[in-house]
């Protein structure tokens, strides 16, 4: 009865208007990590996602539909790109690149190497891991190959803009049977090979709003009920 009632109400704060639970406000850093997706490998050249590098890196993007072109502005740099061709212009200088920017699945591609060329951030490709690696003074953005749903991206975004990240934890995340509702695990190897559970969040994503709402195994008592509620959810009772 006791584990029912605990339920009930963590449901009542699931549903209720976007509220924090519990939120711890994010580190300072020397540089910013941010993890992203949807680079693809189209032979053996590596395309990455124009707009999400380029407004990490501060850039503003403008997409022209009727031209199929991008126009890039970053301070006094200048970038301009038609989709299918090869030819570019960097600060009034024509450049041409060896892939031509492409659409794929509402997203502009643009070979890893013009990311440098066009703004000068250092690229690195990591073939074992499927990953690339831009370097601005201010930031590292990681690109992996391959997407993931939108829920799960923007459960990801809100434990990062939320919670103390760290780029060291590996972050699970699981959709709860039949719900909206994402389990994250966060889980450290701390030498032993066997990375261990460190923390765990119920996180509620909207489309609507950045105010995720939270919960999580903050206190050692709630362990027990908030696992409890977790293998609910995933038994699809309420899905």
């Amino acid at each position: 009865m006791k584990n029912l009632t605990k339920l009930f109400m963590v449901f009542v704060l699931l549903f209720s208007s976007a509220v924090t639970l519990f939120s711890y406000p994010t580190g300072s850093q020397a540089r910013e990590v941010v993890e992203l997706d949807g680079a693809e490998l189209v032979g053996n050249r590596t395309l990455v996602p124009l707009r999400a590098i380029f407004e990490e890196l501060g850039a503003v993007v403008d997409w022209n539909q009727a031209a199929k072109s991008v126009t890039a502005y970053k301070g006094s740099q200048r970038v301009f790109l038609t989709i299918g061709s090869r030819h570019t212009t960097v600060n009034g200088e024509h450049v041409v690149i060896d892939v031509p920017a492409q659409v794929s699945d509402g997203r502009t591609l643009v070979p890893l190497r013009f990311v440098s060329e066009a703004l000068g951030a250092d690229v690195q490709w990591n073939g074992q891991s499927a990953t690339a690696t831009i370097t601005s003074a201010e930031k590292v953005i990681h690109v992996k190959v391959g997407k993931t749903s939108r829920y799960e991206e923007q459960a990801l975004n809100l434990v990062k803009r939320h919670f103390d990240y760290d780029p060291s934890v590996n972050y699970r995340v699981e959709l709860l049977h039949g719900t909206q509702f994402y389990l994250i695990e966060a889980r450290v190897d701390f030498g032993s090979g066997i990375p261990s559970l460190v923390d765990a969040f119920i996180i509620v994503p909207s489309i609507y709003s950045d105010n995720p709402v939270i919960q999580n195994q903050l206190y050692e008592e709630d362990f027990d009920d908030f696992w409890y509620t977790v293998q609910i959810l995933r038994s699809g009772i309420f899905g």
